[in-house]
């Protein structure tokens, strides 16, 4: 494939494009890793293996929400009402997201949920005092509707990203078959990271 060029235009679409690709790619992560544990609820599996998935297919859904490089998407996407016959007990698809979203920000990635409750406790053996800590044992979710649901968010995703991903590449075909972008002689190359770069330049890091 060549490379596109044309003006600050065409180089916006290029971009939205790219973003779209890495949403896209972190919902068909989470829902490859949503496949993954529904499986794996159904036979012996090691809880750290659950955890560590569980929270792999929460960021990786999450971030396509929140995240400023990617294509990030609205909860507007979701519904707001129950269909017909529903539970009265039931949440709608976009307070389950939200739901999802605090699960992320304050249980995932941050330790200031109400799930971790602790307390200070002690013991008198034979005259000799014991104090520590008592932790509430953090929440696992095991089980196979809530991963579905969150499976079922992921999908209606893909799909509204699909139509996105398809009209940002249609823009830029009607750019290229108006002159507005052009096709160069030169081959559209990604440049590879240099093995001997520093973590610091790497990730932008500065040394405290």
């Amino acid at each position: 494939m060549k490379k596109i060029i044309g003006p600050a235009q065409v180089e916006k679409i290029k971009l939205q494009i790219l973003r779209a690709h890495i949403t896209n790619q972190d919902l068909a992560y989470c829902l490859r890793t949503i496949e993954y544990l529904i499986q794996a609820l159904q036979r012996p599996t090691d809880n750290v293996v659950i955890e560590s998935l569980t929270a792999n297919a929460v960021i990786s859904y999450t971030r396509c929400f929140n995240s400023e490089f990617s294509f990030s998407l609205s909860a507007d996407i979701y519904e707001t009402v129950l269909p017909p016959g529903s539970s009265s007990d039931q949440v709608t698809e976009r307070q389950f997201h939200y739901l999802i979203m605090n699960y992320r920000n304050k249980h995932i990635a941050h330790s200031d949920d109400f799930l971790k409750a602790m307390i200070v406790g002690g013991v008198n053996l034979n005259g000799e005092y014991g104090v520590g800590p008592i932790t509430a044992v953090r929440v696992l979710h095991e089980d196979e509707n809530f991963y579905a649901s969150i499976g079922r968010l992921a999908q209606k995703a893909v799909q509204v990203m699909a139509t996105r991903s398809n009209g940002l590449q249609q823009k830029l075909i009607e750019l290229l078959q108006a002159g507005t972008a052009t096709l160069s002689t030169e081959d559209a190359t990604i440049t590879p990271i240099p093995l001997g770069i520093s973590p610091q330049e790497l990730w932008g890091l500065s040394e405290r």
